[in-house]
Protein backbone atom coordinates (compact mmCIF):
# COMPACT_ATOMS: atom_id res chain seq x y z
CA UNK A 1 0.00 0.00 0.00
CA UNK A 2 1.64 3.28 -0.86
CA UNK A 3 2.24 5.98 2.03
CA UNK A 4 -0.31 9.03 1.87
CA UNK A 5 1.40 11.96 1.34
CA UNK A 6 1.16 14.20 4.68
CA UNK A 7 -0.11 17.58 5.26
CA UNK A 8 -0.13 20.20 7.75
CA UNK A 9 -0.97 19.65 11.22
CA UNK A 10 -5.03 19.70 11.72
CA UNK A 11 -6.94 18.55 14.58
CA UNK A 12 -10.13 16.99 12.15
CA UNK A 13 -10.64 16.05 8.73
CA UNK A 14 -13.69 14.31 6.54
CA UNK A 15 -12.86 10.58 4.89
CA UNK A 16 -15.05 9.43 2.46
CA UNK A 17 -15.90 5.52 2.32
CA UNK A 18 -13.25 4.63 0.14
CA UNK A 19 -10.46 5.50 1.72
CA UNK A 20 -11.28 5.15 5.66
CA UNK A 21 -10.15 1.77 5.92
CA UNK A 22 -6.94 2.70 4.12
CA UNK A 23 -6.16 5.15 6.12
CA UNK A 24 -7.47 3.53 9.58
CA UNK A 25 -4.62 0.61 8.46
CA UNK A 26 -1.84 3.03 7.83
CA UNK A 27 -2.71 5.17 11.12
CA UNK A 28 -2.61 1.68 12.74
CA UNK A 29 0.65 0.36 10.98
CA UNK A 30 2.72 3.89 11.89
CA UNK A 31 1.78 5.22 14.88
CA UNK A 32 0.49 8.39 13.75
CA UNK A 33 -2.42 10.18 11.73
CA UNK A 34 -2.05 11.14 8.15
CA UNK A 35 -2.93 14.89 7.88
CA UNK A 36 -4.47 15.14 4.60
CA UNK A 37 -7.95 16.92 3.91
CA UNK A 38 -10.03 14.90 1.15
CA UNK A 39 -12.79 17.57 0.77
CA UNK A 40 -15.80 18.68 2.34
CA UNK A 41 -18.72 17.07 1.13
CA UNK A 42 -22.19 18.86 1.18
CA UNK A 43 -24.24 18.09 2.91
CA UNK A 44 -22.14 17.40 6.11
CA UNK A 45 -22.48 14.04 7.20
CA UNK A 46 -21.44 14.68 10.77
CA UNK A 47 -21.14 10.99 11.61
CA UNK A 48 -18.15 10.93 8.67
CA UNK A 49 -15.96 13.97 10.52
CA UNK A 50 -13.10 12.83 12.89
CA UNK A 51 -10.86 14.02 15.01
CA UNK A 52 -7.30 12.56 17.12
CA UNK A 53 -8.71 11.76 20.31
CA UNK A 54 -6.08 9.54 22.36
CA UNK A 55 -3.99 8.20 19.24
CA UNK A 56 -7.83 7.10 17.97
CA UNK A 57 -10.61 8.03 15.21
CA UNK A 58 -13.24 9.02 17.12
CA UNK A 59 -16.48 10.66 15.68
CA UNK A 60 -17.26 14.86 16.26
CA UNK A 61 -19.96 16.12 17.69
CA UNK A 62 -21.38 18.04 14.78
CA UNK A 63 -22.37 21.17 16.89
CA UNK A 64 -18.13 21.17 18.40
CA UNK A 65 -17.45 21.47 14.60
CA UNK A 66 -20.06 24.39 13.49
CA UNK A 67 -20.94 26.90 16.35
CA UNK A 68 -23.35 28.95 14.24
CA UNK A 69 -25.28 25.77 13.99
CA UNK A 70 -29.36 24.83 15.32
CA UNK A 71 -27.53 21.87 16.74
CA UNK A 72 -24.65 24.14 18.25
CA UNK A 73 -27.76 26.31 19.92
CA UNK A 74 -29.68 23.86 21.00
CA UNK A 75 -26.69 21.88 23.04
CA UNK A 76 -26.54 25.58 24.69
CA UNK A 77 -30.15 25.98 25.16
CA UNK A 78 -30.01 22.60 27.29
CA UNK A 79 -26.85 23.36 29.15
CA UNK A 80 -28.38 26.51 30.71
CA UNK A 81 -31.85 24.74 31.15
CA UNK A 82 -29.82 22.37 33.07
CA UNK A 83 -28.02 24.96 34.77
CA UNK A 84 -31.15 26.85 35.76
CA UNK A 85 -32.56 23.75 37.16
CA UNK A 86 -29.94 22.90 39.37
CA UNK A 87 -30.34 26.29 40.94
CA UNK A 88 -33.49 26.02 41.24
CA UNK A 89 -33.39 22.63 42.94
CA UNK A 90 -30.21 24.07 45.10
CA UNK A 91 -32.49 26.71 46.52
CA UNK A 92 -35.22 24.37 47.32
CA UNK A 93 -33.19 22.54 49.26
CA UNK A 94 -31.68 25.65 50.90
CA UNK A 95 -35.09 26.56 51.70
CA UNK A 96 -36.10 22.95 53.11
CA UNK A 97 -33.22 23.17 55.39
CA UNK A 98 -34.27 26.52 56.59
CA UNK A 99 -37.85 25.43 57.52
CA UNK A 100 -36.00 22.18 59.28
CA UNK A 101 -33.69 24.08 61.45
CA UNK A 102 -36.19 27.41 62.19
CA UNK A 103 -39.72 27.05 61.60
CA UNK A 104 -40.06 23.04 62.47
CA UNK A 105 -37.86 22.95 65.46
CA UNK A 106 -39.96 25.89 66.91
CA UNK A 107 -43.58 24.78 65.97
CA UNK A 108 -42.14 21.17 67.52
CA UNK A 109 -41.06 22.93 71.19
CA UNK A 110 -44.71 25.18 70.69
CA UNK A 111 -46.86 22.19 70.70
CA UNK A 112 -44.49 20.32 73.48
CA UNK A 113 -45.51 22.97 75.53
CA UNK A 114 -49.54 23.53 74.36
CA UNK A 115 -49.54 19.36 75.37
CA UNK A 116 -48.14 19.88 79.19
CA UNK A 117 -49.94 23.47 79.66
CA UNK A 118 -53.12 22.09 80.76
CA UNK A 119 -51.63 20.32 83.36
CA UNK A 120 -48.78 23.25 84.06
CA UNK A 121 -51.82 25.04 85.59
CA UNK A 122 -53.02 22.55 88.18
CA UNK A 123 -49.66 21.98 89.49
CA UNK A 124 -47.29 25.33 89.23
CA UNK A 125 -49.80 28.72 88.01
CA UNK A 126 -46.33 30.82 87.88
CA UNK A 127 -44.38 28.33 86.05
CA UNK A 128 -47.72 28.37 83.46
CA UNK A 129 -47.75 31.34 83.22
CA UNK A 130 -43.94 31.93 82.23
CA UNK A 131 -44.89 28.82 79.47
CA UNK A 132 -47.60 30.67 77.91
CA UNK A 133 -45.00 33.48 77.61
CA UNK A 134 -42.61 31.26 76.09
CA UNK A 135 -45.44 29.87 73.67
CA UNK A 136 -46.55 33.07 72.56
CA UNK A 137 -43.01 34.00 71.64
CA UNK A 138 -42.13 30.77 69.97
CA UNK A 139 -45.39 31.27 68.05
CA UNK A 140 -44.46 34.52 67.05
CA UNK A 141 -41.20 33.54 65.98
CA UNK A 142 -42.60 30.84 63.79
CA UNK A 143 -44.66 33.26 62.22
CA UNK A 144 -41.48 35.75 61.46
CA UNK A 145 -39.43 33.05 60.27
CA UNK A 146 -42.02 32.04 57.67
CA UNK A 147 -42.26 35.91 56.24
CA UNK A 148 -38.55 35.69 56.00
CA UNK A 149 -38.72 32.72 53.77
CA UNK A 150 -41.25 33.91 51.79
CA UNK A 151 -39.29 37.36 51.21
CA UNK A 152 -36.27 34.61 49.81
CA UNK A 153 -39.09 33.19 47.52
CA UNK A 154 -40.14 36.79 46.45
CA UNK A 155 -37.34 39.55 46.67
CA UNK A 156 -39.59 42.11 45.55
CA UNK A 157 -41.35 41.93 48.07
CA UNK A 158 -38.47 43.47 50.37
CA UNK A 159 -38.68 46.45 48.25
CA UNK A 160 -42.71 47.13 49.42
CA UNK A 161 -41.22 46.80 53.28
CA UNK A 162 -40.27 49.39 55.58
CA UNK A 163 -37.34 49.11 56.77
CA UNK A 164 -38.25 49.18 60.59
CA UNK A 165 -40.72 46.03 59.83
CA UNK A 166 -38.36 44.17 57.98
CA UNK A 167 -35.69 44.68 61.48
CA UNK A 168 -38.98 43.72 63.53
CA UNK A 169 -39.46 40.60 61.69
CA UNK A 170 -35.85 39.66 61.69
CA UNK A 171 -35.59 40.09 65.23
CA UNK A 172 -38.60 38.48 66.24
CA UNK A 173 -37.10 35.67 64.19
CA UNK A 174 -33.80 35.19 66.05
CA UNK A 175 -35.49 35.35 69.09
CA UNK A 176 -38.04 32.43 68.17
CA UNK A 177 -35.65 30.62 67.11
CA UNK A 178 -32.38 31.22 69.96
CA UNK A 179 -33.95 32.64 72.70
CA UNK A 180 -31.70 35.72 72.30
CA UNK A 181 -33.50 38.96 73.37
CA UNK A 182 -33.74 41.61 71.16
CA UNK A 183 -34.16 45.00 71.99
CA UNK A 184 -35.40 46.86 68.65
CA UNK A 185 -35.69 50.68 68.71
CA UNK A 186 -36.58 52.50 65.97
CA UNK A 187 -36.49 56.29 65.35
CA UNK A 188 -38.04 58.76 63.23
CA UNK A 189 -39.62 57.36 59.89
CA UNK A 190 -38.72 58.03 56.14
CA UNK A 191 -38.52 56.63 52.53
CA UNK A 192 -35.16 55.67 51.47
CA UNK A 193 -34.24 54.15 48.23
CA UNK A 194 -35.33 50.29 47.82
CA UNK A 195 -31.27 49.28 47.37
CA UNK A 196 -30.30 50.91 50.42
CA UNK A 197 -32.99 49.58 52.10
CA UNK A 198 -32.23 46.01 51.27
CA UNK A 199 -29.18 46.37 51.68
CA UNK A 200 -29.25 47.37 55.24
CA UNK A 201 -31.83 44.66 55.50
CA UNK A 202 -28.60 41.68 54.42
CA UNK A 203 -26.14 43.62 56.86
CA UNK A 204 -28.76 43.17 59.44
CA UNK A 205 -29.04 39.71 58.64
CA UNK A 206 -25.55 39.17 58.57
CA UNK A 207 -24.89 40.65 61.60
CA UNK A 208 -27.34 38.52 63.85
CA UNK A 209 -26.08 35.56 62.25
CA UNK A 210 -22.45 36.05 63.20
CA UNK A 211 -23.62 36.81 66.72
CA UNK A 212 -25.57 33.42 66.91
CA UNK A 213 -23.35 31.61 65.43
CA UNK A 214 -20.19 33.23 67.40
CA UNK A 215 -20.67 35.57 70.09
CA UNK A 216 -22.42 34.01 72.70
CA UNK A 217 -24.72 36.58 73.62
CA UNK A 218 -27.06 37.03 76.15
CA UNK A 219 -28.71 40.64 74.91
CA UNK A 220 -28.86 42.20 71.89
CA UNK A 221 -29.54 45.77 70.67
CA UNK A 222 -30.55 47.39 67.65
CA UNK A 223 -30.85 51.29 66.91
CA UNK A 224 -32.03 52.90 64.24
CA UNK A 225 -32.81 56.41 62.93
CA UNK A 226 -34.46 57.57 59.64
CA UNK A 227 -34.59 61.14 58.39
CA UNK A 228 -35.11 62.32 55.24
CA UNK A 229 -31.90 61.13 53.25
CA UNK A 230 -30.09 60.45 56.36
CA UNK A 231 -30.20 56.86 58.06
CA UNK A 232 -28.35 55.29 61.08
CA UNK A 233 -28.07 51.96 61.97
CA UNK A 234 -26.40 50.27 65.13
CA UNK A 235 -26.31 46.60 66.30
CA UNK A 236 -24.56 45.63 69.65
CA UNK A 237 -24.20 42.87 71.47
CA UNK A 238 -22.61 41.44 74.74
CA UNK A 239 -20.99 38.33 73.72
CA UNK A 240 -17.24 37.58 73.94
CA UNK A 241 -15.91 39.87 71.05
CA UNK A 242 -12.98 39.43 69.22
CA UNK A 243 -9.85 41.18 67.86
CA UNK A 244 -10.56 43.02 65.19
CA UNK A 245 -6.64 42.78 63.80
CA UNK A 246 -7.00 39.04 63.63
CA UNK A 247 -9.57 38.65 61.31
CA UNK A 248 -8.58 35.93 58.44
CA UNK A 249 -8.90 37.96 55.28
CA UNK A 250 -10.99 34.68 54.16
CA UNK A 251 -13.82 35.86 56.69
CA UNK A 252 -16.57 35.83 54.73
CA UNK A 253 -19.37 37.55 57.03
CA UNK A 254 -17.26 40.82 57.24
CA UNK A 255 -16.38 40.79 53.91
CA UNK A 256 -19.69 40.51 52.61
CA UNK A 257 -20.98 43.36 55.10
CA UNK A 258 -18.38 45.77 53.42
CA UNK A 259 -18.53 44.53 49.68
CA UNK A 260 -22.84 45.59 50.79
CA UNK A 261 -22.35 49.04 52.51
CA UNK A 262 -19.62 50.03 49.31
CA UNK A 263 -22.29 48.97 47.10
CA UNK A 264 -25.17 51.63 48.52
CA UNK A 265 -21.80 54.32 49.54
CA UNK A 266 -22.27 54.10 53.19
CA UNK A 267 -19.78 54.12 56.16
CA UNK A 268 -19.23 50.89 58.03
CA UNK A 269 -17.64 50.84 61.30
CA UNK A 270 -17.21 47.45 63.31
CA UNK A 271 -15.52 47.98 66.67
CA UNK A 272 -15.09 45.09 69.09
CA UNK A 273 -12.72 43.90 71.63
CA UNK A 274 -12.65 40.27 73.46
CA UNK A 275 -14.90 39.97 76.27
CA UNK A 276 -16.40 43.16 75.81
CA UNK A 277 -18.82 42.64 72.86
CA UNK A 278 -19.32 43.81 69.30
CA UNK A 279 -20.93 46.73 68.26
CA UNK A 280 -21.45 47.15 63.97
CA UNK A 281 -22.70 50.70 63.09
CA UNK A 282 -23.71 51.73 59.64
CA UNK A 283 -24.06 55.45 58.34
CA UNK A 284 -25.98 56.33 54.87
CA UNK A 285 -26.80 59.56 53.25
CA UNK A 286 -28.21 61.01 50.18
Amino acid sequence: MNQLPASPKCESFVLDRAARSSVRAFTESNGFLPQKNYGLPSPVDSSRIYDLRGGALQPWARASILPGSMEFQQARDAQTARAVQDAIAAERNRLARELHDAVTQTLFAASLIAEVLPDLWDMDEAEAHRSTEELRQLTRGALAEMRTLLFELRPAALNQARLSDLLRQLSEAVMGRKRLPICLEVVGDCEIPCDVKVEMYRIAQESLNNIVKYARATQVEIKIRLEAGQVHMEIRDNGVGFDPACVKPTSLGLRIMCERAEAIHAQLQVVSQPGLGTTVSLEWHN
